[in-house]
This record gives structure tokens, C-alpha cells and sequence, in this order.
């Protein structure tokens, strides 16, 4: 397993970690070069390539703090999170695809989210640029499916993480929490269970596929979750 990050020691502490299975890669996915880099150091040092994850998104505080609403946002702010989200994804299926394809096939997973599927009242690049990775995503499933490459997408719900923690306002958290049916955060372990499965061959069969990963919270009608609140409070009561 190549292990890329933007951050090279964090990198290399989990690939410490998981033993001589694993190497660690400071990568850019704003770097289009920086991604071919990964996937070539993936290939030497593993003789293959069978899985891509694509998973990586600018979510620095500066940045995202700055990405608002279709009137006032920079382009420069757009522009920056389809660098990162999309082309950077963009870049690993590119780069990735031809070594799997000498192998016979693979398997490629994208982490999308729910904000791609739903409008917000902010966040106007990052959710379009999860849109677009959906749409990414079948459009690899079709190119390549009877070659033997599966192209599938998770969209993660509100997860507990050192991104959200820095981009989500402490006082919205229950507010997040109560949208999904099993009324709580996810944890990333729970996203990466999804993902190994999508590229094991226990999903064999499954390509094209967006897979929500997000405790119900896409599965129910906007005002579900008032009523919810309110059965809760009733019942807590009697």
C-alpha cells in the first residue's frame, strides 16, 4: 500500500505502522506531476497496481472559509478546490488506469459527499466539486468496465475528523448529528470499511455505484428530522 499525503511525516508514521506492506508519499493533488509521481512509486516498489483511492480535498480552514456563495466567492477559491477535488482525481485515474490495465483490471474508489448531492447554503466549490466526481465516476465505470476496471463512489456523512473539528462551528455539531436517521457523527474507520469492501472482490459485481456512507442522512424528507426531535422530546418526557 502506497500511502500519499500532502503531509510526508504523517505519511510515513502510518506507513511505520502498518509494516513493510505499506511505503509513505508526500503528494499534491493540486500537482497534476506530483500525482504520476505517486502512482509511479506505487508501481516500483510494489511491481503492481490493483486499487486506487482517490481521497483527498483542501480543507484547510483559510481556504475553506473563503468558499461561500455563488455572488461573493473568488474564482481563485473555485478554481483552487477543483484543482485539489476533481483534477487532482482526475490525475490519479489517468495515471493509475494504464497500470491496471496491463494487469487485467483493477478497482477505484472516489470519496465524494453528501454535499454533492444536496444543495447547502454555503460551500458552493466544495459541494460542485463533489458533484463532479460523481459524475467522474461513472464516466470511468463506462470507459473501462469491460476491461476489467470498476470505478465506485462513497459519499461520507458528517465524520469526526481534525478537518471537521477545524471547519464545522462546535454549536452546529448536534444540529449535523440529528439529520442522520442513527443520530450521530460517523468515524473514519467506518468510511475506510466502506471502501475496502468496494475494492475487494466481494464487490465484484458492483461499478458505477455511489454508495452513501452517511447514517440516513440522504435517505429522508428535509422535515424528518424536526420530527424526530420532537418524538425524541416526547418520549423523553412521558
Amino acid at each position: 500500500m502506497a500511502i500519499g499525503d500532502i503531509n510526508a511525516e504523517a505519511a510515513d508514521r502510518l506507513a511505520d505502522e502498518l509494516g513493510e506492506a505499506a511505503i509513505g508519499v508526500e503528494f499534491d493533488a493540486e500537482d497534476v506531476s506530483s500525482v504520476e509521481r505517486l502512482v509511479e512509486a506505487a508501481v516500483e516498489h510494489f511491481g503492481q497496481l490493483d486499487i486506487l483511492h482517490n481521497n483527498a480535498a483542501n480543507l484547510s480552514p483559510e481556504h475553506f472559509s473563503r468558499d461561500t456563495h455563488p455572488v461573493d466567492i473568488d474564482f481563485e477559491v473555485w478554481d483552487k478546490t477543483f484543482a485539489v477535488n476533481v483534477r487532482g482525481y482526475l490525475a490519479g485515474c489517468k495515471y493509475a488506469i494504464p497500470h491496471m490495465l496491463s494487469r487485467g483490471g483493477g478497482a477505484i474508489v472516489n470519496t465524494a459527499s453528501v454535499s454533492g448531492m444536496l444543495g447547502d447554503l454555503t460551500y458552493v466549490a466544495y459541494g460542485s466539486s463533489k458533484a463532479a466526481i460523481v459524475g467522474l465516476t461513472r464516466y470511468v465505470a463506462t470507459a473501462y468496465g469491460k476491461r476489467g476496471i470498476r470505478c465506485n463512489a462513497i459519499n461520507p456523512g458528517p465524520i469526526r475528523s481534525a478537518a471537521s473539528d477545524a471547519n464545522i462551528e462546535s454549536d452546529l455539531s448536534d444540529v449535523y448529528a440529528e439529520a442522520t436517521l442513527v443520530g450521530r457523527w460517523g468515524e473514519p474507520a467506518e468510511i475506510a470499511a466502506a471502501v475496502a469492501w468496494l475494492a475487494s472482490d466481494d464487490a465484484a459485481y458492483v461499478t458505477g455505484a455511489v454508495i452513501d456512507v452517511d447514517g440516513g442522512m440522504l435517505s429522508h424528507l428535509p422535515y424528518v428530522s424536526d420530527l424526530l426531535r420532537e418524538q425524541t422530546g416526547s418520549l423523553a418526557a412521558s
